[in-house]
């Protein structure tokens, strides 16, 4: 039996760390990207620990990696976001 998901997100000045526990879920996913979305404008590098997570939903890292590209694209400026994504602008 896996135990309850945990989402927490750790910041220092300018890089902060997204630490997962028990079951990544895509709602999970959702909850992680609206806490990220609300660093500070300064937090320019985001890690994410992964290493405790049990079990994965099966379309959840797929959420979790658009949605970082589309964070990693507006914090460098990139104009459009999850659309800089699909037009691959985003490396």
């Amino acid at each position: 039996m896996s135990s309850p998901p945990t989402i927490i997100v750790e910041s220092h000045r300018s890089a902060a760390t997204l630490y997962a526990t028990g079951e990544l879920t895509t709602a999970g996913v959702m909850e992680a990207i609206a806490r990220v979305e609300r660093l500070p404008e300064h937090v320019r590098a985001l890690r994410v620990d992964l290493r405790a997570v049990q079990r994965t939903e099966s379309h959840a890292l797929r959420a979790l990696d658009i949605a970082l590209r589309a964070w990693r694209a507006a914090r460098r400026g990139l104009r459009g976001g999850a659309q800089a994504i699909r037009g691959r602008a985003v490396q």
